[in-house]
């Protein structure tokens, strides 16, 4: 686990929002992660606030 991932586990709220909303759709994109200006899905899901998150859960289980 890195350090970000450490800071994010004293955080359960945020972990368990930024899971909430990244997560993929239909096409495999992140849900979270929009262009700008679009509000289109852009990235590839799992998206990398994905992965922080979820290993920030792991840690504090």
């Amino acid at each position: 686990m890195n350090e970000l991932s450490r800071l994010m586990a004293g955080l359960p709220n945020v972990v368990e929002t930024l899971l909430a909303k990244h997560v993929p759709d239909d096409r495999g994109r992140c849900r979270g992660c929009t262009k700008a200006g679009t509000g289109l899905p852009e990235k590839k899901w799992p998206c990398s606030l994905y992965w922080f998150a979820n290993a920030a859960k792991q840690e504090s289980l």
